[in-house]
């Protein structure tokens, strides 16, 4: 994650540590506690995924309202996928058709070219549990 935090020295004489304090880092926190149930080895925030898109490959993973957070923020990983496909899913899964959406990662998930392979398999499993009664195109986190 990206953003300005406070880091350095924090403490007495009497006691003493060295600390990074901040919103960015609490959100950091909570994103890479997420990465197994996304099936991924690394989690970025959308400030991240700006400033590194001309860089890297990245996918489009959820938009994700972190524990102790309301508002949701647009995840991504490194990766490679079929864009035109994920674009689909990514569509249908926000407006809340999760039976087009898994039809859309059923497919990407027969792609020889798609190395995020286990996000489809985790996001299907959740597809398969029915679209939330409050849905409104963020997943809300449950556990930290």
């Amino acid at each position: 994650n990206t953003g300005k935090i406070l880091v350095g020295n924090i403490g007495s004489e009497g006691k003493m540590g060295y600390d990074v304090l901040g919103d960015p880092v609490s959100v950091a926190s909570r994103l890479e506690s997420q990465t197994k149930s996304y099936g991924v080895l690394m989690i970025i925030g959308p400030d991240t995924a700006e400033a590194v898109k001309d860089k890297f490959d990245l996918v489009w993973l959820d938009n994700i309202a972190v524990k102790g957070k309301a508002v949701g923020l647009d995840i991504y990983t490194v990766g490679r996928t079929v864009k035109y496909k994920h674009e689909e899913y990514r569509k249908e899964y926000t407006r809340g058709n999760w039976k087009a959406a898994k039809k859309w990662a059923e497919s990407l998930l027969a792609e020889p070219d798609v190395d995020v392979k286990d996000y489809y398999k985790k996001m299907i499993e959740r597809l398969d549990e029915g679209v939330p009664a409050n849905w409104d195109g963020t997943y809300h986190a449950t556990s930290k």
